[in-house]
Parts: structure tokens; C-alpha cells; sequence
């Protein structure tokens, strides 16, 4: 019997570890990163796992992001019972995980809040 368990690690993770020193000149307005990385995260998996293509699907409550930010998704083996590790096609709004064999498996899957200025 297959077996598909699930860690989820889910939180956006800044690039940015501190606010600028006063008088730096900021290249990020970090209230407005702080709200968009602080919301509410929908993680949806297959009810049963099956050897193949399996979609796990990322839905957040603001998905209209301004012009400099992206959203990633990952999905990291953290362990696996079978001989072939699973296939995975990270991404968001969806990752694929293929597995290739009937085993136990566990994922952690995170997403990514990224800012990148022009």
C-alpha cells in the first residue's frame, strides 16, 4: 500500500533578513513585503497517491502580486522507502511529484515569496 505523507513547510521566506539601517535607501517598501508574505496558504494533494504524475496545487489569498514580485514552489524529498526516488517538477501555481514505484514517501513542500527590483 502506498503511503504519501506529508510535512508541510509552508511560509514565505524573505530574501531580505532586516530592515534597512536608517538613512540606507531601501530597495523593498518591507510593510508591503511583510503583507504579502503574511496570508493564508492553500496546499491541495491527491486524496491517494498513485504511481505516476501526482499535482500538488498552491492557492494563495492574494495572487495579484505588483510588478517585481514571484512566487515559487518546491517540494523536497525528505524521505523515501521505494529504490527510485520520486520525479519532481517544482513550480507554482503547481508542482508534479512522479512516483515510480509503490513506497513510502514524505515531501516538504514550501513556498517562496520573492522580490526582485528592475
Amino acid at each position: 500500500m502506498k503511503q504519501w505523507i506529508f510535512i508541510l513547510l509552508v511560509g514565505f521566506l524573505p530574501l531580505w533578513g532586516e530592515e534597512a539601517s536608517p538613512g540606507a535607501c531601501p530597495l523593498i517598501d518591507m510593510k508591503e513585503f511583510s503583507d504579502y508574505a503574511k496570508q493564508k496558504v492553500t496546499i491541495s494533494t491527491p486524496k491517494k497517491a498513485k504511481i505516476g504524475e501526482n499535482i500538488v496545487t498552491f492557492s494563495l489569498e492574494k495572487n495579484d502580486f505588483p510588478s517585481g514580485y514571484m512566487v515559487a514552489g518546491y517540494a523536497d524529498i525528505h524521505a523515501f522507502s521505494a529504490q527510485t526516488p520520486p520525479s519532481i517538477v517544482d513550480g507554482f501555481p503547481r508542482t508534479t511529484i512522479t512516483l515510480h514505484e509503490a513506497g513510502t514517501y514524505e515531501f516538504r513542500l514550501k513556498l517562496n515569496l520573492i522580490y526582485k527590483s528592475s
